[in-house]
């Protein structure tokens, strides 16, 4: 069993959770810093987003929550940052800090856990008539974002205490409600241990998907190397795996990946992922070019039409007519 005092845990989290006060009104302006201090103080990041300079909606609300209130207490549990985003939509951030913006409208908040788990979002505006009451909405929003980090550690902490390794079907469960509750590393511990006691190929997947889960590619691709092939495999977590290593721009890996998934899987619900995967590589690769030349140009257009007649209604589709309308004309 692995054995973690819960008592432990608690006071552990307490540190996650400080109570000392802090001047809110010192928001931050650098998103990349403030998903830093959150990861290394393990405090939860509260995101006011305007969608242009000057937001009067956002200075609203930023004047209220600085103001005094139950909710002041609340916030300075938290890392605030206030950053300004391009356009209504689109992304915040870069790399594993990104996040997309949901809805339109401002000001625009969200709530994570130091993790990066996404506990609440809100659009709308703000009314200096109604502020007692847009307080009180925001207290009520960052308590529930508290309680819920708490009941999460308490949760975990209390399942650690008592896995049985020898229990194939406990760790299984235990490692799907870590990654559930946005906490993979949590039964990171416990995986390989129950896998040296029973390295079946259903405990090598749930190895390489916590793995995948935790950003450790490698070591995802050794255990899904692992599996007889005799006994099969999850088609379905290759497919994870060459996206997941399209996602973090390692294009070569990923299309050794794919093209080995197409020798291994002719046909199947991931030949349009791994298909894609090789024509988005080509791809940036010929916007990299810099002045491409009529060869090049003809060899994309061909390739995406052939994914596109291959695959009309994949999920990738969409992306590809998008590439090819904004293609030069032959």
């Amino acid at each position: 069993m692995i054995r973690m005092p819960i008592v432990a845990a608690i006071l552990a989290l307490a540190c996650t959770l400080p109570s000392a006060r802090a001047d809110v009104s010192e928001w931050s302006h650098d998103y990349a810093a403030s998903i830093e201090r959150a990861r290394r103080e393990r405090k939860p990041l509260f995101v006011l987003i305007a969608f242009r300079s000057g937001c009067h909606g956002c200075e609203i609300l930023k004047a209220g929550l600085d103001g005094p209130g139950p909710h002041r207490e609340l916030l300075e549990r938290f890392v605030t940052v206030w950053v300004v985003a391009q356009g209504d939509r689109g992304a915040v951030g870069e790399g594993l800090g990104a996040f997309e913006i949901r809805h339109s409208g401002a000001p625009y908040t969200v709530i994570f856990d130091w993790r990066g788990n996404r506990f609440d979002e809100t659009a709308g505006a703000m009314s200096r008539d109604g502020q007692t009451a847009n307080m009180e909405t925001y207290r009520k929003k960052l308590q529930g974002a508290l309680d819920r980090i708490v009941a999460a550690e308490v949760e975990l902490s209390e399942a650690e205490t008592s896995l049985d390794l020898a229990d194939g079907a406990a760790v299984e469960a235990f490692r799907a409600r870590c990654v559930e509750l946005g906490q993979p590393e949590r039964a990171l511990p416990a995986m390989p241990s129950r896998v040296d006691l029973d390295p079946t190929p259903a405990n090598l997947l749930a190895l390489g998907r916590l793995h995948l889960a935790l950003g450790d590619l490698d070591e995802a691709r050794r255990d899904f190397d692992r599996i007889d092939p005799s006994a099969g495999e999850s088609s379905s977590a290759r497919v994870e795996l060459l996206v997941a290593l399209s996602s973090a721009g390692r294009s070569n890996d990923a299309c050794r990946e794919a093209k080995a998934y197409l020798r291994r899987h002719p046909e199947g619900e991931g030949v349009a992922a791994a298909r894609h995967c090789l024509v988005r590589t080509e791809l940036d690769e010929y916007r990299r070019s810099g002045r491409p030349t009529p060869r090049a140009l003809a060899s994309i257009r061909k390739a995406i039409e052939e994914f596109l007649r291959l695959h009309p209604s994949a999920p990738q589709a969409e992306d590809l007519r998008r590439a090819l309308s904004e293609l030069p004309a032959r």
